[in-house]
């Protein structure tokens, strides 16, 4: 009914005739959490840290996003211990860590600029492009297509990976139908 085999309960009944119930010590089975683990937790907070704050390219890491062989070559780098993949992955998901495809930032983005430019100047390029009955088309310096495809990079549950591209400036054109 408890789901206690015979032989236990008869353990804990000789355990407590013979020293009492101070004796009949219930711990929880198993090891203890944080045992057998291989990165200390200050070397944990490290490494969550670093893959928080900058991509890999920024630590000197031929890769240009976070992902569970990446993060094995900065611990091996970083702690000079190396972890097996499955033991990256136990670790991204105690973390919270999840696959997201990133955000492509701009290097050098003024974030005031941008508003300024979405505020004022893009409802008079719409205004006109309505008017007009046209469409709009972007584009940046870098002459990279909008659909090519990213990889995902592995962040904290909810924060977005940024990946930042070296692109100067948007062009938008008017296209008449």
């Amino acid at each position: 009914m408890l789901g206690v085999s015979r032989n236990s309960v008869e353990t804990w009944v000789k355990i407590y005739k013979k020293h009492g119930l101070k004796d009949l010590d219930l711990k929880k089975p198993g090891r203890k959490v944080g045992s057998g683990r291989l990165l200390k937790p200050d070397q944990d907070m490290k490494i969550q840290k670093m893959i928080r704050d900058k991509m890999p390219d920024q630590l000197k890491l031929p890769f240009a996003l976070w992902n569970r062989r990446t993060i094995q070559a900065l611990i091996k780098e970083q702690l000079d211990i190396a972890l097996p993949t499955r033991t990256i992955n136990h670790y991204l998901h105690r973390w919270g860590f999840t696959l997201q495809r990133p955000i492509k930032r701009a290097f050098k983005q003024n974030p005031k600029k941008v508003q300024e430019w979405l505020n004022n100047s893009y409802p008079t390029i719409k205004e006109r492009a309505k008017e007009e009955d046209a469409e709009i088309h972007c584009g940046d310096e870098t002459a990279v297509s909008s659909d090519c495809s990213y990889g995902q990079s592995d962040a904290p549950k909810g924060e977005m990976p940024v990946v930042r591209r070296n692109a100067k400036s948007v062009l938008c054109v008017i296209k008449e139908r």
